[in-house]
């Protein structure tokens, strides 16, 4: 049951059914109908994951760090879109051989989010790229070095702020990434970096167009401290 409309400035009590439009005599509106989503972070989702309401759609988020010399730390979150949910994924190998992986998804029917999230692994193959590449935490100084792209990655991010933590760290990185990187926009999760995708140093301008917008945006990177 859904409470709604005006009538002659006075309100009346509606009793709808599940369409897209409710017609009565004394009343017209649409109806948004609600969903139930998975909702849990890490290990949760594994063992104890918890269900929230939604409309505006479910999504599963997955991002993963690979440092070099360590095994990859992952961190999975799922739960109810607060606004209209975009899809985005997108893959960046940073200075000092640094990998990160991202995924969202989004779905829009009964518990469509309990699923499993893969990442794509990151080619090998180079593209013929060159971008500069630096990984720096502590807010240490970074110092760029050319880096070869490969696959995908084409465009050059250059990601700067502050992670979570007691005391924060303050995180500056550059390297490849895939274009879909610099459209990020704002992510709501948990901490804040500030993406800046600029023109790599070389490559075939059919594969390196400028990008050249700042985005500020909001990426669970508790991994870095």
């Amino acid at each position: 049951m859904w409470s709604c409309i005006r009538r002659n400035s006075l309100w009346q009590s509606c009793l709808c059914t599940h369409h897209n439009w409710i017609s009565l005599p004394w009343c017209h509106f649409p109806l948004v109908e609600s969903y139930t989503c998975t909702k849990c972070t890490g290990n949760a989702c594994q063992s104890k994951p918890e269900t929230c309401e939604a409309s505006q759609g479910c999504f599963n988020n997955k991002q993963q760090f690979s440092p070099p010399d360590g095994s990859p730390k992952l961190m999975q979150t799922k739960g109810c879109s607060q606004k209209a949910c975009t899809p985005l994924a997108f893959s960046a190998t940073l200075g000092r051989g640094q990998i990160l992986g991202y995924d969202m998804k989004c779905c829009y029917h009964e518990n469509c989010n309990q699923g499993n999230s893969e990442l794509s692994p990151v080619s090998k193959e180079e593209n013929g790229v060159v971008c500069p590449a630096c990984f720096s935490e502590n807010g240490m100084i970074c110092i760029p070095q050319p880096l070869k792209c490969t696959g995908s990655l084409t465009a050059n991010l250059s990601p700067t702020g502050v992670t979570g933590g007691n005391p924060p760290s303050i995180v500056s990185a550059m390297g490849c990434t895939t274009e879909s990187a610099c459209k990020l926009g704002t992510i709501e999760l948990n901490y804040e970096l500030e993406f800046d995708c600029v023109k790599p140093i070389s490559g075939s301008p059919l594969l390196t167009p400028i990008i050249s917008s700042t985005l500020t945006s909001l990426l669970l990177l508790k991994v870095l401290l």
